[in-house]
């Protein structure tokens, strides 16, 4: 019986051990769990990226959103407490809705899955996203977490694989063909970045956004901070409404003008009042090279197509960079070589090739490559100015539009063109 005792008194103290390092652990692991909790709090909170937290429906729909942090906040235009009453779905555009249950499927599966996103702010703007997905648990409960990325600001990034840049390498070996050296004038990839007309209400652009138009034009972005004030200290903007006179032709350069906003045509005139136009220029663009360095006369007046606002840097300011900035100088020069092939590259179409050609080779080097990966062209001015910069009658370029349409080579609407397919495009025959 006291050998039993014994025993029993053993096992009963093995127990309390077992117990007492049980409850050691379970206070270790919830101490460690509430350290892992408050650094991802931390982490979610202080992270740059966006993230949303929604639960899980049963009918493979994201339910509502339990938390987001200040990223996702800025990011999508919405405080805190509104994402709150939110689902997911009230954050995307309607087309994306239907996507859900096969990508919420995916999720169950894998356990994450990342895809392009079209997200859209508070305010109403369209966002291109990437968003990548993944699943985990929040006190028993099946929970996503969305991190949201805005492409814009890494688009160069994504083009590097993938249909759209295959799309756009084809597109430059069919424009440098066809075109026949016919280049990109400075600027000319920002017609993008730098928006639509502004018009000729509301403030002309403050002293910042004049300096940071400047510096992140293709001319100055490689000039030095120092000389870069001295070129922002040197510039004017101005505004001009539709058909306003920019300058005149004889009139002599003060500086060169660079287009924020709207296109700005440059044409001569006949005795008769006849007008041929020379060039429109769009966002980005810069006016008035030549004239600057050679200090000569305009020999062309320019004239506002829409509502517009220019820039002018002044001409002793540019001469100056130019004379101590070699970087600078080869920028000019490529522009200026640009223009002679333009100048090159219209002689010979209007000499050489039919209305349609040429036509054809003005679409091409308007083309623009949508993130969706179509192909658009967005007419800068009216059919009658766009006629006179081709060599052609407005009629002619009318009947052209219309036999392209007939024949399924573009989708025209009003200024908006769609190219549906490029190839196609270049093998039609008059």
């Amino acid at each position: 019986m006291a050998e039993r005792n014994q025993q029993l008194q053993a096992t009963e103290q093995a127990q309390r051990t077992r117990s007492n390092q049980m409850t050691e652990l379970v206070a270790e692991q919830t101490a460690e769990l509430a350290a892992s909790e408050e650094r991802f709090r931390a982490l979610f909170h202080n992270g740059m990226l966006p993230i949303i937290i929604s639960r899980l429906e049963a009918d493979l729909r994201p339910g509502p959103i339990i938390d987001a942090n200040p990223a996702a906040c800025q990011l999508l235009g919405y405080e805190a407490a509104e994402l709150l009453s939110r689902s997911p779905l009230d954050l995307v555009a309607p087309d994306e809705v239907a996507r859900f249950p096969m990508l919420i499927s995916e999720l169950l599966v894998t356990g994450k899955f990342e895809c392009e996103m079209t997200h859209v702010t508070k305010a109403g703007q369209h966002l291109t996203t990437q968003m990548s997905m993944a699943q985990f648990v929040i006190h028993g409960e099946p929970v996503a977490m969305s991190v949201i990325q805005n492409l814009p600001s890494n688009r160069a990034a994504e083009l590097a694989q993938g249909d759209i840049q295959r799309q756009a390498r084809r597109l430059a070996e069919i424009r440098s063909g066809f075109l026949s050296g016919a280049g990109p004038q400075a600027g000319l990839a920002r017609d993008a970045a730098t928006g639509q007309p502004a018009g000729t209400t509301g403030e002309p652009m403050a002293p910042a956004q004049i300096a940071a138009f400047i510096a992140g034009h293709d001319l100055f972005n490689e000039v030095a901070p120092r000389d870069l004030a001295q070129l922002v200290a040197a510039t004017g903007a101005r505004r001009l409404q539709k058909g306003e006179i920019l300058f005149e032709k004889g009139a002599r350069p003060a500086g060169i003008f660079l287009v924020a906003s709207g296109h700005i045509l440059l044409a001569v005139s006949s005795p008769q009042g006849g007008k041929k136009v020379l060039g429109i220029f769009g966002g980005g663009q810069s006016i008035g090279e030549a004239e600057v360095v050679m200090d000569s006369p305009y020999p062309y007046f320019a004239e506002s197509v829409d509502d517009s606002e220019v820039l002018e840097v002044g001409q002793g300011a540019l001469l100056a960079l130019l004379d101590k900035d070699k970087k600078f100088a080869r920028r000019l020069m490529n522009c200026l070589g640009a223009r002679q092939h333009d100048l090159v590259y219209s002689v010979e179409s209007y000499t050489l090739r039919t209305g349609a050609e040429r036509v054809i080779g003005y679409l091409l080097q308007h083309a623009k490559i949508q993130a969706s990966g179509r192909l658009i062209v967005e007419l800068p001015a009216t059919k009658q100015l766009i006629a006179s910069l081709l060599h052609i009658t407005p009629e002619t370029l009318s009947r052209i539009f219309r036999d392209l349409s007939e024949a399924g080579l573009i989708q025209a609407r009003t200024r908006h063109i769609q190219i549906p397919d490029i190839d196609r495009l270049i093998a039609y025959e008059v």
